[in-house]
């Protein structure tokens, strides 16, 4: 989360597996470029989200 751009991750799915989801405001080469594919064995997934605010309690 300390890539400019990067907003969230998670724990989702891909293809029925497991997979670790990398919020990220808008996809980018440079993004693409600097976050792997898979990490210990799971497959990283890209989704572009936009920006994120918080909602006040």
């Amino acid at each position: 989360m300390s890539l400019p751009g990067v907003v969230g991750v998670g724990i989702g799915e891909c293809e029925g597996k497991p997979c670790l989801k990398v919020l990220v405001e808008r996809k980018t080469p440079e993004l693409e470029r600097q976050i792997p594919s898979e990490l210990e064995g799971f497959k990283v997934e890209l989704e572009e989200s936009g920006p994120l605010q918080t909602q006040p309690r």
